[in-house]
């Protein structure tokens, strides 16, 4: 067995003032967000302190990056766009009127969003393309399949949407027992179950939502999860992250942070993973080498 450890936590000077809940990562740099509505950008390799932006006047719900942007989303409604490398502000995008949760690339190109209201709003690059009626209860996550195919959750069901391109009608075309959060993994969906602390894996719409497995470990909700190739990792109010194999579904390590997590991201070449929480915490965790 490989096991994972933390390798790197953030200087206690440098801190957010609050808890931490969404963390992103592009070209060597580490982006949080955090419930001082600052966003904050951390080296990669030890996580020093490289800068910050005052992004939001409250806290930040979600960061995504897409393309050479960085988007971030407040519980105020507004998603504002980032230039990377340089943090230089773009756009705020105003179409939500409630707090955003989510920001994702579709496979189109575009970017949708979902939130607290359960409207969806798909983003032509700076432009708001098409707005989606209500889909009856707040999006907490959502994920897009290779067809295109919106996966969305709060704490019940997962509900997958085929979205009209012609009008702001979504049509539901499935449904089935599940909660926030989730990823897609080599056309798989993986979810928490109702109680929020086992792990479901389905194949995605084009496979029918074969059941894949089930995965048992956390004894208290998962907040986050996230993937590399190899493995899935998942963390929550347990403090603890765990990291399962994606070809036998076991779980493969376990990471105690120490404080509940609520967001985690994983590098682009899988070799870490950045995961963010209470007190402010970041840590950086890598395989132990051999």
């Amino acid at each position: 067995m490989e096991p994972y450890r933390i390798e790197f936590t953030i200087a206690n000077d440098s801190k957010h003032q609050g808890d931490i809940e969404a963390v992103a990562c592009h070209q060597g740099k580490v982006y949080s967000g955090a419930d001082d509505g600052i966003i904050k950008v951390w080296n990669e390799t030890d996580l020093s302190y490289v800068t910050e932006v005052k992004a939001h006047e409250s806290l930040v719900y979600a960061l995504a990056v897409i393309g050479d942007s960085l988007y971030s989303a407040c519980n105020d409604g507004t998603i504002k766009i980032w230039r990377l490398p340089s943090l230089e502000p773009g756009p705020t995008l105003t179409s939500h009127q409630e707090a955003v949760r989510r920001i994702r690339a579709m496979p189109s190109g575009d970017v949708i969003s979902g939130d607290e209201c359960g409207m969806m709003q798909v983003w032509s690059g700076e432009n708001a393309k098409r707005g989606y009626e209500p889909i009856g209860e707040e999006i907490w996550d959502l994920v897009v399949d290779s067809e295109g195919f919106v996966y969305t959750a709060r704490d019940r069901d997962i509900s997958v949407w085929l979205l009209s391109e012609q009008s702001s009608f979504t049509q539901n075309k499935a449904t089935f027992p599940g909660r926030a959060p989730m990823t897609i993994v080599n056309d798989n969906v993986y979810y928490m179950t109702r109680d929020g602390r086992t792990v479901e894996a389905v194949g995605t719409a084009k496979n029918k939502y074969a059941k894949i497995a089930t995965m048992k470990g956390h004894n208290q909700i998962v907040n986050c999860m996230t993937h590399t190739d190899k493995y899935l990792f998942t963390a929550g109010w347990d403090n603890h992250v765990r990291v399962w194999d994606l070809q036998t579904h076991k779980c493969y390590a376990n990471v105690d942070a120490g404080v509940y997590i609520n967001a985690m991201e994983s590098n682009a070449d899988g070799s870490a993973v950045f995961a963010g929480g209470a007190n402010s915490l970041l840590v950086k965790i890598t395989p132990v080498k051999k």
